[in-house]
């Protein structure tokens, strides 16, 4: 066998000095690649419209809770679990026109889908009684506003949702506040006539303390259902630098997909020009 035979053809290898030869040879063509990928990036930077998100933390409507001993909780219970708002703002029936009008999607062709589509919510880690929402939207100010309105619906849905059973405590607080005049009635009167130890007495008393604790608890419930109703944590956020597009990092994905591309197209034309010359 031949020597040349036991030996790799060097001829064929690539050097270093083969690639400086094709950078120096071929630069000005990559980097005018680089560049039209800029500029390609700023025309999509021109006609992409910015989007402004506004950022809202809500504590959800809660009322007081009592244990069996009746004595008020005053830290309250939620009038409906994070999980479940969460799933129900999903839903685009839980918009109304007035929520989509003031986010700005009534031009939409499906202007619920739309804000269901565009509005972040999401449970609070380690909170279970603050949601946040995320909405993107043209400008700052429809952003807010969006925001805001959004925030509103909440509330106003919570309200109804604990509004039949605040009528229904309201109702049985006049049943009960009747009641205890009564009772108060009968106790007072044994008591003048001498008859503090009979069984009517006992009966009466244990009536009124009996109603005095309902009523009690009735008059809380009814006023935190109004006073724990749904709120902001915070004024709704706002920055006036647009979260998307990203103008920087759009830049330079544009710039390395030109140089990419350029180079590519130097290493094809320069294989294609080898292979005729072959």
């Amino acid at each position: 066998m031949s020597e040349q035979s036991f030996n790799p053809n060097f001829e064929e290898e690539i050097s270093l000095k083969d690639i400086i030869d094709f950078l120096v040879e071929s630069w000005k063509a990559i980097l005018v690649s680089g560049f039209l990928g800029i500029l390609v990036s700023a025309a999509y930077l021109i006609v992409t419209p910015n989007q402004y998100q506004a950022t809202a933390q809500i504590q959800m409507a809660q009322i007081s809770a009592s244990n069996n001993n009746n004595y008020n909780n005053p830290l309250g219970v939620n009038i409906e679990e994070p999980n479940l708002l969460l799933a129900r703002l999903k839903l685009p029936t839980t918009y109304s026109d007035e929520v989509i009008k003031a986010c700005g999607f009534e031009n939409a062709s499906s202007p619920a889908e739309s804000l269901a589509s565009s509005a972040k919510f999401s449970a609070v880690k380690g909170v279970g009684s603050i949601i946040e929402l995320k909405i993107n939207r043209d400008s700052k100010e429809i952003a807010i506003n969006c925001a805001q309105a959004l925030f509103e619906s909440i509330k106003t849905s919570q309200n109804q949702i604990i509004k039949p059973y605040i009528e229904e405590s309201k109702t049985l607080l006049v049943k009960y506040e009747a009641r205890l005049a009564n009772s108060q009635s009968l106790v007072s009167r044994a008591d003048k006539s001498g008859a503090a130890l009979s069984a009517t007495y006992l009966a009466n008393r244990d009536e009124v303390k009996f109603l005095t604790e309902e009523i009690l608890r009735l008059n809380t419930f009814i006023t935190t259902a109004d006073t724990r109703q749904a709120k902001l944590v915070s004024p709704i956020y706002a920055s006036d630098i647009a979260v998307f597009p990203k103008k920087i990092m759009s830049l330079i994905i544009g710039l390395m997909a030109g140089l990419f591309l350029g180079l590519l197209l130097v290493i094809s034309k320069k294989a294609l020009k080898n292979y005729k010359a072959a």
